[in-house]
């Protein structure tokens, strides 16, 4: 998994553009107040929600909805518990777990009256913080799915750094591809957080569609890419055999017993089953191994002496050679680049 430092300038601006638009929205969807700008075309295109109950529209004060927005996951996590406090439901985050484990016919009858409480709150959160509002508007409108993956700038997948997660529009602004957006709290589960901010994590479809899903993270047990870099907390690493000319490989992952996010890490990592993911991916792993067996460890210099002509960084040279990237802060650059780097590393190629 990838951190995502949000003091960049790239993601500052991000967030910037997000509050502008989604806060707008979510406001005169709640108070039906128009925002300063005579002209703005959030307050245009909306319109306030009709008859929502009166808990609701005591709780949501203009600091509580900003906060939903751009609040940072611990506050956004404490927020939606305080909510649902208000309904009696004392730790949404625990009974959740329970409540959405069992079918829906089930649910009705083991817990009757939060039952019915549940579908009626998420029914106006649902309609206040709606996902499809950011995601099914053109690439030609005010603010969509689009503009936050362009002003992100994420280019790989942030769970599985394998695929490629560019942007994309077409001269005559039809859509051609981006990356999608996990919730990282399930918007199935959290619909109140379906719009903020920090909940929307750049991803290929693989992790968020198939793999993550609704699986439901929280901050005690998992770690979040906005939160916890930990790059340098576990490193891949492979086992392999050599029998009958050929390797017989297996990739592995190595964690530190004494970092105080293993725990957290191993539960993540599994969840999103990158072992898995990446043993699928045998020939970059014995390109690698290959390399080694065909080359010195001086190699990365002999190859910088063919190219002293034209001065290439020891980064472009690493680039051109095996694809990646090497500084870790720009690891989403290009699919891979936290693998190889860990296997170039055990194999004492750089």
């Amino acid at each position: 998994m990838l951190y995502i430092d949000d003091t960049s300038t790239k993601v500052e601006y991000a967030l910037e553009q997000h509050k502008k638009y989604v806060l707008c929205r979510v406001r005169k969807k709640i108070t039906g107040n128009d925002c300063d700008d005579d002209n703005c075309p959030v307050c245009k295109h909306t319109r306030q929600i009709q008859n929502l109950p009166s808990k609701l529209l005591v709780f949501f004060t203009p600091k509580i909805i900003e906060d939903i927005i751009i609040g940072k996951p611990d506050v956004i996590s404490k927020i939606n518990q305080d909510l649902f406090a208000l309904y009696h439901i004392k730790n949404y985050t625990n009974f959740s777990k329970l409540y959405f484990s069992i079918q829906k016919k089930e649910r009705e009858s083991k817990y009757p009256n939060i039952h019915h409480t549940i579908n009626t709150v998420f029914d106006f959160l649902e309609r206040i913080f709606s996902y499809s509002w950011l995601s099914d508007l053109k690439t030609n409108e005010f603010y969509s799915l689009y503009h936050l993956a362009n002003n992100l700038n994420r280019n790989t997948c942030t769970y599985c750094n394998r695929i490629y997660t560019n942007t994309m529009v077409a001269k005559d602004n039809k859509k051609v591809m981006r990356p999608q957006f996990d919730h990282w709290f399930p918007q199935s589960k959290y619909p109140l957080l379906a719009l903020s901010f920090y909940n929307l994590i750049p991803s290929c479809s693989i992790c968020n569609s198939t793999v993550k899903n609704d699986t439901d993270f929280n901050l005690k047990d998992n770690i979040h890419p906005y939160i916890n870099n930990i790059i340098n907390d576990f490193n891949f690493d492979y086992e392999y055999k050599y029998v009958l000319n050929s390797y017989d490989t297996k990739v592995d992952l190595n964690i530190s017993d004494t970092d105080p996010n293993a725990k957290k890490i191993i539960n993540t990592l599994d969840a999103m089953h990158i072992t898995d993911m990446y043993d699928a991916h045998q020939s970059e792993l014995k390109d690698l191994i290959l390399t080694k067996k065909a080359y010195s460890k001086e190699y990365l210099k002999s190859i910088k002496s063919l190219f002293s002509s034209i001065n290439l960084t020891d980064d472009e040279i690493y680039r051109l050679i095996f694809g990646v990237e090497y500084d870790d802060k720009n690891f989403h650059k290009r699919p891979f680049s936290k693998f190889k780097s860990d296997i170039l590393k055990k194999l004492e190629i750089i």
